[in-house]
């Protein structure tokens, strides 16, 4: 950690909110402060004024005892007005010595100090409640830690599966928007479940090979709008594309402005922090919570995109209703292609411990059920299954348009189902590749401004501080390179390989904002950059005014918080308007029930 650390923690009057204060031991707060090396600095200025001595050495016996750096120090411009025989710097050696008594001890923080960077930061970054968590009272508490493990763990990697899974949405919407007026609704209903699927694992209907999913899944999609409109089967693939639509929209869970709301605690913060940093020039100048604030900037980006990422209310239950929607559809498509006399459609019947269609469980047995709930970057995995179905609906369309097969036939449904599955074991597409640079470029300029702001303060160098900020990029950034192995299939190995990773990556950023709370790397080790002792191996003991003054450190100061600031806000407001504009895809009331399923006699089997 840089030598400014123990600067920034030794301040003597620090207003933090009272309120807090009351649920201290009034003995830990009323009692005066003191801090070692404030303490130290004091007695090193008299020895350097030749007023008195310290420990029974004067100057010339403490530089013969190589306490003192003599180089010119870094931070220190070689022009400054002030004398550089007046500015005091010790070597780490010196440092333990004379302001540790011979124990490198932490110097923890002042109570008041740490209870205001609580108030400033830990409360707002409670913002992380806010991820789409899966409720505990099915005991999926294993489910929903590993989803925790992939949201903080690795958080570029968690932002490449939200921002595609987002574009996703995006291209279904100018698909919508673009479709005649008169077939607006039903493609308005197709590519909102396509969305929708998206969300689920279907990978284990490629390794069995079950090619009746995936003809059954395009046939349930396209065949409402592209078989003729007197063709038996349209009659009822349509009432189930409305009714499955309708379904999913009324199961989408809402709240979305109130988390928008959320995340402007966030930001309020990090302007406070900036206020903190910047607007009094004075010895109680400190950046400790910019820092903090700017270390964390990628949070509300994570928020927001894992939000916008269609989050249904019971994922259990929208997978369970997409499962027999494409029951029913196959009842239809096989009653359609058989060419005898018209027998009656035996639909999907509720579950029943009798039955014995049904398992052991109860369930009936449904070969086209889906895999687990996926989304929002909950496990390592690219979920490219509405790109490939979109590009094979877009196939389709030209075909029909062209009059080259027949649509009321499933053959061009057949084949579009071989291109979805060839395309679920190719490389995901460009864009995939493209948006986890981008993942990866939002999360390192985020820990690189809290990087260049610790680095940049003196001493400067990478220590301890600096250095823990870029050791947790290069951990979290170990399972943004391992998603590049089979990307939408990786193997179950990798996966655990990459909890593991996320969970010591996890586990560091606790510590590093658990230390920076408390103080816990205010030693002379972290502050002489002893690690790294090219970077000049000493420790000085000026206050954050004096750095201010004479060693131009606002100006990195400045550029490392104006791009930190800017990334969050920019980010928010766009992708809010963003989400504004996808509305119509998800838009559904209660009293649109009884128009959704006016013209169907099938709704009652989605109601059990």
């Amino acid at each position: 950690m840089q030598a400014s650390s123990h600067t920034w923690a030794r301040t003597k009057r620090i207003y933090g909110p009272i309120i807090l204060l009351t649920f201290f031991p009034r003995g830990s707060i009323a009692k005066e402060f003191v801090d070692r090396f404030d303490v130290c600095n004091e007695k090193l200025k008299s020895v350097w004024n030749g007023t008195s001595t310290f420990m029974d050495m004067d100057k010339a016996a403490m530089q013969e005892r190589g306490y003192l750096y003599t180089d010119w120090p870094r931070e220190l411009p070689k022009n400054t007005d002030y004398p550089r025989d007046q500015y005091v710097t010790l070597t780490y050696s010196g440092c333990v010595a004379l302001c540790s008594r011979g124990s490198d001890q932490a110097q923890l923080a002042e109570p008041t100090f740490a209870l205001n960077m609580v108030t400033t930061w830990i409360f707002p970054l409670a913002i992380v409640l806010s991820l789409p968590y899966d409720s505990l009272h099915s005991h999926r508490f294993v489910g929903t830690a590993t989803a925790l493990l992939n949201w903080l763990g690795s958080p570029q990697t968690a932002l490449t599966a939200t921002i595609f899974n987002f574009h996703q949405i995006r291209k279904a919407h100018r698909r919508a928007k673009n479709s005649p007026p008169a077939e607006f609704s039903t493609w308005n209903d197709i590519y909102y479940v396509i969305s929708c699927l998206n969300q689920f694992d279907v990978t284990s209907h490629i390794r069995e090979k079950n090619s009746d999913f995936f003809k059954v899944l395009v046939y349930a999609l396209f065949n409402p709008m592209l078989a003729d409109s007197q063709n038996a089967a349209a009659r009822y693939t349509k009432p189930l594309l409305t009714v499955i639509a309708h379904q999913l929209r009324m199961h989408r869970r809402r709240a979305f402005i109130p988390t928008m709301a959320n995340l402007g605690t966030f930001l309020i913060a990090l302007v406070f922090s900036i206020v903190l940093s910047f607007a009094q020039v004075g010895e109680h100048t400190k950046v400790d919570m910019l820092v903090l604030g700017l270390l964390f900037t990628w949070l509300p980006m994570l928020v927001i995109f894992t939000n916008v990422d269609r989050t249904p209310v019971s994922a259990d239950r929208t997978g369970e209703l997409l499962s027999r929607w494409l029951y029913n559809v196959n009842v239809v498509k096989s009653w359609d292609e058989d060419g005898r006399p018209r027998r009656p459609l035996r639909w999907w019947i509720p579950p029943s411990m009798t039955s014995q269609s049904s398992n052991r469980n109860g369930n009936v047995d449904n070969p086209f059920q889906l895999g687990p709930f996926i989304g929002q970057g909950r496990k390592l995995q690219a979920c490219c299954l509405s790109s490939v179905l979109m590009e094979v609906g877009d196939q389709l369309q030209t075909e029909r348009r062209r009059n080259l097969k027949d649509y009321d036939t499933s053959t061009p449904y057949n084949d579009g189902a071989r291109k979805v599955r060839n395309g679920l074991v190719a490389h995901p597409p460009s864009s995939w590749y493209k948006i986890a640079v981008i993942g990866l470029l939002l999360v390192w300029t985020s820990i690189t401004m809290a990087l260049l702001l610790a680095y940049n303060t003196p001493t400067i160098g990478l220590g301890c501080w600096s250095g823990s900020f870029l050791l947790f990029g290069i951990l979290s950034s170990l399972t943004w390179m391992l998603q590049f192995i089979r990307p939408q299939r990786p193997p179950e190995g990798v996966r655990k390989i990459c909890t593991i990773i996320n969970f010591l990556s996890l586990g560091w950023l606790i510590t590093v904002v658990f230390l920076m709370v408390t103080g816990g790397t205010n030693t002379c080790w972290c502050n002489s950059l002893h690690l790294f002792p090219k970077f000049g191996d000493y420790v000085n003991l000026e206050s954050a005014r004096f750095y201010r003054q004479y060693c131009n450190v606002v100006k990195s100061w400045a550029g490392a918080t104006s791009l930190g600031l800017a990334m969050p806000t920019i980010g928010i407001l766009v992708t809010s308007l963003l989400w504004r504009e996808c509305q119509h895809l998800w838009r559904a009331r209660e009293r649109d029930s009884i128009e959704a399923l006016r013209d169907s006699n099938i709704n009652w089997v989605f109601l059990t």
